[in-house]
């Protein structure tokens, strides 16, 4: 089976050939190592995810405003806190706007189909042979907004 066919087979119930393969993230540094050279735009990046044989590939949303908490923090769409690491070269969560069941009556929820949101996602999935991605946090590997 083919990527896409495997993971919609999955997510219909029915029993794809193997179990589908994802990662959330493989930071720059690790990229780096398996590419053996620095990393270039975000299409080299995930060339990465497919040349490990990965079903789908997590294209990071960059289609919303953030707000910078200091020069290593800042707060996405979703009210998360993420921190830059210089050692991973990326984000990490840090914390959130949900800490109990009353936050949840509270938070808004962001426009999943705002205009844009979709381009990035496009954009980087052309030529990975990948064609199902995901979307978390706020930042493409390239684009953070702390480096």
């Amino acid at each position: 089976m083919k990527p896409r066919e495997r993971v919609l087979a999955a997510l219909r119930g029915e029993e794809p050939d193997r179990v589908p393969l994802f990662e959330i993230e493989i930071n720059k540094p690790i990229a780096r190592q398996i590419l053996g050279h620095p990393v270039g735009d975000d299409q080299e990046y995930y060339s990465v995810y497919s040349g490990l044989g990965l079903d789908g590939i997590n294209v990071w949303d960059s289609g919303y405003p953030l707000k910078t908490v200091d020069e290593n923090r800042y707060i996405d769409n979703w009210g998360i806190i993420w921190q830059w690491s210089p050692e991973s070269e990326t984000n990490f969560y840090v914390g959130g706007t949900i800490q109990g069941p009353e936050d949840m009556q509270r938070i808004e929820v962001p426009n999943r189909l705002r205009t844009g949101r979709l381009r990035g996602w496009r954009r980087s999935s052309r030529g990975t042979g990948r064609s199902l991605l995901s979307s978390a946090g706020s930042t493409t590997p390239s684009s953070s907004p702390l480096r």
